[in-house]
């Protein structure tokens, strides 16, 4: 099972970060930006629970049909192929705002969940037009607030479980957000362990600056280390960039993706893989497929 795949396709179905988040980054409303957080907890806890669950073996990856490479340039893999759609599909997700969630005061006051404050339920569209729904209850309590000349810093821990079916994950998060002369500052740092094996967990880190949105996530088997990827997406005038580089710990392989579009469905895409780099020209189609051209002019659609 081939991880560059997995991870891309994962992301697709949880990155669907509302489009206003790098706009509202740096408002200064104080509402608006624990809504954003809940946001981050929620993008975050969805795409650690799937890729967790290929870890523990709930879960296979759904790979595209075999392509047929020979007109393709040579370094160019079906994986690599795969995992370019996947990014195409999450780049989409991001612009068209399709996670939806919400937090409720939790009214469970028996069962394994009684413990908990509050639930964030996630709402997620897969490919088959269905929704996929995540549950994450849990507490959050501010743990340091200091104020000098002007300047506000507070700082805040969540502790919580989320249930997916009969399956479990805890998950921690901590947030710093600094409040300074009209502009605000926020990072969050996001873990999620798997229940079946703890040594199985995912952190993400999360920032905005200046319209750009960065998460990082750093992925462990087995406590070992397997995985970073690092995602950045910019929205521009008249357009939007996505930035996506995976590093295969283990095999010392580094896959990224450079992806602009202007809109009317098209994408230009820089592709580097093992100092290889090609540059494809994407098209969606009316059925949510993509036409992708190679600098040698061959095409095929995924």
């Amino acid at each position: 099972m081939k991880k560059k795949i997995i991870l891309p396709c994962v992301l697709s179905a949880a990155l669907c970060v509302p489009f206003a988040l790098a706009i509202s980054g740096c408002n200064n409303d104080k509402n608006q930006e624990s809504v954003n957080a809940n946001e981050i907890y929620a993008l975050s806890a969805v795409s650690s629970v799937e890729y967790l669950q290929t870890l523990d073996g709930e879960a296979t990856a759904k790979s595209s049909a075999a392509l047929a490479a020979t007109a393709r340039p040579t370094y160019v893999t079906d994986d690599d192929v795969a995992g370019l759609k996947n990014c195409l599909t999450m780049f989409n997700d991001i612009l068209s705002d399709g996670m939806q969630q919400s937090v409720t005061t939790n009214t469970n006051t028996e069962g394994e969940f009684k413990d908990y404050s509050y639930v964030l339920t996630v709402t997620v569209p897969d490919t088959a037009g269905n929704n996929d729904v995540f549950t994450m209850y849990y507490n959050e309590t501010e743990t340091r607030t200091e104020v000098d000349d002007g300047e506000t810093e507070i700082k805040t821990r969540l502790v919580g479980v989320m249930a997916v079916g009969e399956a479990r994950y805890d998950v921690t998060g901590e947030k710093e957000v600094e409040y300074e002369h009209g502009e605000t500052e926020t990072s969050i740092e996001f873990t999620t362990k798997s229940k079946v094996n703890p040594l199985n967990y995912i952190v993400v880190e999360q920032s905005v600056e200046n319209g750009e949105i960065e998460y990082e996530y750093k992925i462990y088997q087995n406590g070992r280390k397997i995985m970073d990827a690092e995602i950045e997406v910019e929205l521009k005038k008249g357009g939007a960039e996505l930035e996506f580089c995976v590093k295969d710990a283990l095999a010392g392989q580094k896959t990224k993706y450079k992806i602009t579009t202007s809109g009317n469905s098209l994408y230009d895409i820089k592709f580097q893989v093992n100092g290889n780099t090609d540059k494809i020209t994407a098209r969606e189609l009316t059925d949510g497929r993509f036409e992708l051209t190679y600098s040698n002019g061959y095409s095929e659609t995924v």
